[in-house]
């Protein structure tokens, strides 16, 4: 193989089944071509490599901890002069690396970070529509970046989108502006990274666009179950309060739970349990999903409520 152009840089924590999909689909979308492939485990687990990828890729365990840390280990150990981040549950294809071939590389516009398009796989979209939770996630437009963006005008079909955040599922900038910004901010461990990096960018006046000229797929499988649904909210709401509450990344949210407000949110927090019950026990129809919806969205908002009362609150 001539030299190593791309790196493809994957942090993954205790999710390998959906890894080792995404990894195969990456080896098909880089094969013959200047890229490789670093995972970073960040689990507290030993990978166990399957056999027709081994050889083919590079893995590597976080000595850190934390997401953040573990894409800064896979940079340290990249030999590629652009840095494609993506998530363990992000598949690319060869559209992608043969338009940052082209577009990036070929024609030198290397001096702007780029966010690639993606949206969920058709297979789990089906399985969205005869789920309670992807019912919800379909609702709220939750299946596709342009509506995680909450944007209410309809979708560019290619070409660049001028925009001032980022996502590290589908990250592409040059291994340069990645230093000269700073890496990524290892006192956040979870969730809160994306926003300081875009906003360490933003300060030097790098352009950030999204991508739509190539679409990725994001294969959240996971995220259609309640409870892995809302430990990822509640996981992501807890690292962001973190990192807020210790200066680290932008000032403490101005969120106030008051008098009967408080009083409510207390007591659904103590019968969570009864209503994730309820949900599990409502039929699967279409018919009542309005309630549904209702009901997922409001144990989504008590994850908030529970970190701001555990991190934020104290601090008040």
């Amino acid at each position: 193989m001539d030299k190593i152009v791309i790196s493809i840089i994957i942090s993954t924590r205790n999710r390998e089944q959906i890894l080792w999909d995404t990894v195969q689909k990456a080896c098909n979308a880089i094969e013959k071509k200047n890229v490789e492939i670093i995972v970073i485990n960040d689990g507290d687990k030993v990978l166990c490599v399957p056999n027709f990828l081994k050889g083919e890729i590079k893995i590597f365990d976080n000595p850190k901890k934390g997401v953040s840390s573990a894409r800064n280990f896979g940079v340290s150990q990249a030999k590629g002069s652009i840095l494609f981040f993506i998530d363990d549950d992000m598949w690319i294809n060869n559209a992608v690396i043969d338009w940052i071939n082209d577009y990036i590389i070929q024609k030198g516009n290397t001096e702007e970070v780029y966010f690639i398009n993606w949206n969920y796989p058709t297979y789990l979209n089906e399985k969205l529509r005869i789920s309670k939770v992807g019912r919800y996630l379909l609702a709220a437009n939750y299946h596709n970046l342009w509506g995680r963006m909450q944007k209410k005008t309809e979708q560019p079909s290619s070409g660049l989108y001028k925009y001032d955040q980022l996502g590290s599922c589908s990250l592409v900038m040059k291994k340069d502006i990645f230093n000269k910004v700073g890496c990524y901010n290892e006192n956040i461990i979870f969730s809160g990274e994306d926003s300081d990096l875009a906003n360490k960018i933003n300060k030097l006046d790098i352009p950030i666009y999204v991508v739509f000229d190539v679409t990725l797929h994001h294969n959240h499988l996971d995220r259609i179950e309640i409870h892995n649904f809302l430990k990822r909210i509640y996981d992501g709401f807890g690292s962001e309060f973190i990192a807020k509450k210790t200066g680290i990344m932008g000032p403490v949210p101005n969120i106030t739970y008051n008098g009967f407000k408080l009083l409510v949110f207390d007591f659904f927090r103590n019968t969570e349990k009864a209503w994730i019950f309820l949900h599990i026990i409502l039929p699967n129809s279409s018919f009542i999903q309005p309630l549904q919806n209702k009901l997922i969205g409001g144990l989504g908002g008590l994850q908030r409520f529970k970190q701001w009362r555990k991190i934020i609150k104290k601090s008040q």
